[in-house]
């Protein structure tokens, strides 16, 4: 085995190999921490959006749009 700059080839190899498994956890855990808004059919971040008590989730945009239309329209209730 030669050595490159002080590493060794075997080295390298798995220098490579972990860096590009820190990559796919990366990729992996961002997939996760994302989701696609129902209404307006963006993906976004978890922390971007809005969960409802019945659990749905959608994006602050629709979810701020959605909020004026009802005031708007003055038809909030209090159960709202």
């Amino acid at each position: 085995v030669s050595a490159v700059g002080g590493m060794s080839l075997d080295d390298e190899a798995l220098a490579r190999r972990m860096q590009e498994e820190f990559d796919e956890e990366v990729r992996a855990k961002e997939a996760r921490e994302r989701f696609e808004c129902p209404l307006c059919f963006e993906t976004t971040r978890l922390d971007h959006g809005v969960e409802l008590d019945c659990r749905h989730r959608v994006c602050r945009g629709c979810f701020s749009g959605y909020l004026q239309v009802k005031i708007t329209e003055k038809r909030v209730t209090e159960e709202e």
